[in-house]
């Protein structure tokens, strides 16, 4: 069976994390999981790196009480019930038919039309938010060696609650999901995106269409971005090995 691109996607990310230093089986990477769902990414992550600090966020009540049970007995998985965004304190939610396509952002009303189900329809809940600086300043977080954000279009909210860390550089990898198509009302502007962690030195990685509209044009895509000194780390060790050209 052929991977699903998200397949291919995770194992390149994964890859780039082992090819930073403490790259054994027993390493100890620490691991932010935000908009973990059910925890699809969370298996990956698990069977690559079993030792792995783990924090999961999942502020959907549904999706949440799902990778509670999928994850919640193991001693490195760390699961929250909380969105990670650019505020602290309860904020409006849309909790989806569909849990994966739930967001902060309402569903934009183009997509409902033409989705041709009702995976969009949403009942607004009130969920508790923390900006990524706060929640590792309380929890001793020092550095996290990737950060997954799949946030359905409110990526520059998590970003923006994330500027300590990204400014001193305590995230090294940054996998995240960029929506290009119009999904959510007020949705991140990769741009914006973009020249933020610019201008902060991280490198633009990789870039992985996913999906693409009826009609030809990106949907959304896998990005990964990584810090200066990561971008570094991981291009020595790919210089030592044999040229395969």
């Amino acid at each position: 069976m052929l991977e699903s691109n998200a397949d291919l996607n995770d194992s390149q990310i994964l890859g780039l994390l082992e090819s930073l230093p403490g790259d054994d089986e027993t390493a100890q990477r620490t691991i932010f999981d935000i908009g973990a769902n059910h925890g699809q990414s969370v298996s990956s992550f698990l069977r690559r790196f079993p030792s792995a600090t783990i924090h999961a966020f999942e502020p959907n009540p549904a999706a949440y009480h799902q990778l509670l049970q999928n994850y919640g007995e193991l001693p490195n998985v760390h699961c929250h019930r909380l969105a990670l965004g650019d505020a602290c304190g309860p904020t409006k939610f849309h909790s989806t038919r569909l849990s994966e396509v739930a967001s902060l952002l309402r569903p934009a009303p183009v997509l409902v039309e033409r989705s041709g189900s009702d995976k969009y329809d949403f009942e607004m809940i009130s969920v508790e938010m923390a900006t990524l600086d706060k929640f590792c300043e309380k929890h001793a977080v020092a550095h996290i060696d990737l950060c997954k954000i799949d946030v359905q279009g409110a990526e520059s909210r998590v970003l923006s609650g994330a500027r300590s860390m990204l400014q001193n550089h305590r995230i090294a990898l940054i996998y995240m999901e960029a929506t290009f198509s119009e999904t959510y009302e007020g949705q991140s502007d990769f741009r914006r995106v973009y020249n933020l962690l610019s201008d902060m030195q991280y490198v633009l990685w990789d870039f992985m269409p996913r999906q693409y509209v009826q009609c030809g044009r990106i949907w959304y895509a896998d990005v990964i971005f990584a810090s200066q000194s990561s971008f570094h780390l991981i291009d020595a060790a790919h210089r030592d090995q044999p040229n395969s050209n």
